[in-house]
C-alpha cells in the first residue's frame, strides 16, 4: 500500500490520500510536477478500500501531480518537506474516444502549508485558462470544421473558413486573451523572480522555453537561479545538446510483443531519423507531410525513420498511425524509458544520426530538414 523514496539527509513528504469512486488495486502515482522533462514517479501506490499512502523524501518545497495510471488528469500538490499531508477527492474516470482521464472532484487537502500559497499565485492563470475555454466552446463549430478540413487537406474549405466572420470573431478573441495571458505573467514574473517561485510559475505558465525566455531567467535572482527550479530551466534553455554524441541504443517492443534491438530496424541505412511524437501533439502531426515526402525521395538511398510515441494510451497511438498512414517503423513509449533516455523535453523533438549512431542534428524540420538531407544524400 506504500511507496517510499529514502535519503537520510532528506525529509519525507507523506501524503495520505482518500480517492473515494475509485476501485481496489487501481495504481497512483506521484510525479514531480513544474517540468518539462519526461519524468518516472516519485512514489507509487495502489488503492485499497479508496486509501493511499505516499511518501516521498524531498530537500525543499515541491510541486507534486497525483496521476492515475494510464490516464491524463491530475491533482496537483504542493509540498514542504517534513509534511503530512490529508488529501480527500471524488474521482471518476472519463473516456474521451481513445483517450481516459481522472477527473479529481471536490478536493480537500490539509496539512499542506503552501498550497493555498500556490494556489493564490497561479489563480490569474486559472482565471484565463477558464476563459479560453468558453472561447473555445463559443466557436467550437469552427473550430471542429476547421480541423476536418485540415485532416481532409482541404485547402480551398479551409480558406473559405478563414475568410468567414466567425474565424475573424474567434482570432480577435483568441488574440486579446493571449494579450491578457502576457500581461498576467510579466505581473506574476516581477512579484516573484526573488525566490523559486518564479522558475517553478514560469514552468506552469509554459508548455516549453523559448530564446525569448532566456532574458527572464538571467534576471532572476541568484537565489531563484539556485533553486531546483532554476538549475532545470537553465539547463533546459542552454542545453548542452546532444550533437557529436553516439545516440544511446534501445529496445523497443515489436509486433508480436517482444523486446528488440532497435538496430534491427536501422541495419545498413546510412543516415536516421529518430521523431520523438505524441498522437494528441499538432505541431507533431503536422510535420509528417514533409517526412512522407522526405522518406519516399530517400528511402532507396540509405534514409530510415524510426518514431517513437510518448502516448500513454495505445489505442490512442494507433488511432493516430492509421490516420497518418505511416509507413516506416513506429514504435510506443508509454512509459517514457526512451524518451528519458534522449533527454526529450518536448514534442517533436528530433534527432538525425549517421551510419555509426553519431548524432550529427536536431530538432531540424520543414525546409531545413530537407536542405540537410540533401546535402548529406546525393
Amino acid at each position: 500500500m506504500t511507496a517510499t523514496l529514502c535519503a537520510s539527509a532528506q525529509s519525507n513528504v507523506t501524503i495520505q490520500a482518500t480517492l473515494n469512486g475509485i476501485a481496489d488495486g487501481t495504481v497512483v502515482n506521484l510525479y514531480p510536477a513544474a517540468s518539462h522533462k519526461q519524468s518516472t514517479p516519485a512514489a507509487t501506490a495502489k488503492v485499497v478500500s479508496n486509501k493511499i499512502v505516499l511518501s516521498v523524501a524531498t530537500k525543499t518545497p515541491k510541486l507534486f501531480y497525483l496521476q492515475l495510471d494510464k490516464t491524463y488528469g491530475s491533482c496537483l500538490l504542493m509540498t514542504d518537506k517534513g509534511e503530512n499531508i490529508k488529501l480527500a477527492a471524488d474521482v471518476s474516470i472519463e473516456k474521451d474516444g481513445t483517450y481516459s482521464r481522472g477527473q479529481f472532484n471536490n478536493v480537500k487537502i490539509t496539512g499542506a502549508s503552501l498550497q493555498s500559497v500556490y494556489e493564490q499565485k497561479m489563480a490569474p492563470r486559472h482565471s484565463l485558462d477558464s476563459l479560453h475555454q468558453a472561447i473555445e466552446n463559443k466557436y467550437k463549430n469552427y473550430i471542429a470544421q476547421y480541423g476536418k478540413a485540415r485532416m481532409a487537406k482541404d485547402t480551398a474549405e479551409m480558406s473559405r473558413l478563414n475568410k468567414s466572420e466567425e474565424a475573424r470573431a474567434y482570432n480577435t478573441e483568441t488574440k486579446e486573451l493571449f494579450s491578457g495571458l502576457d500581461k498576467a505573467f510579466k505581473k506574476s514574473y516581477e512579484e516573484n523572480k526573488d525566490s523559486y517561485w518564479a522558475p517553478l510559475l514560469m514552468f506552469q505558465w509554459f508548455s516549453y522555453f523559448t530564446p525569448d525566455q532566456k532574458q527572464m531567467y538571467e534576471s532572476l535572482s541568484q537565489t531563484a537561479k539556485n533553486s531546483e527550479y532554476g538549475k532545470e530551466m537553465k539547463e533546459e534553455l542552454y542545453p548542452a545538446g546532444m550533437i557529436g554524441q553516439t545516440a544511446p541504443l534501445f529496445k523497443i517492443i515489436n509486433a508480436k510483443g517482444k523486446k528488440e534491438d532497435v538496430s534491427n530496424y536501422t541495419k545498413g541505412a546510412k543516415y536516421i531519423l529518430v521523431d520523438f511524437w505524441a498522437s494528441w501533439c499538432n505541431p507533431c502531426r503536422m510535420e509528417i507531410p514533409n517526412f512522407k515526402k522526405l522518406y519516399n525521395l530517400y528511402k532507396d538511398k540509405g534514409f530510415q525513420i524510426v518514431s517513437i510515441s510518448a502516448d500513454k494510451s495505445e489505442a490512442a497511438w494507433k488511432k493516430a498511425l492509421e490516420e497518418e498512414k505511416l509507413i516506416w517503423p513506429n514504435f510506443l513509449d508509454s512509459d517514457g524509458e526512451i524518451t528519458k533516455l534522449y533527454k526529450v523535453r518536448l514534442y517533436p523533438t528530433i534527432y538525425l544520426l549517421d551510419s555509426k549512431g553519431k548524432m550529427i542534428a536536431e530538432n531540424l524540420r520543414g525546409e531545413a530538414l530537407a536542405n540537410k538531407l540533401a546535402e548529406l544524400i546525393k
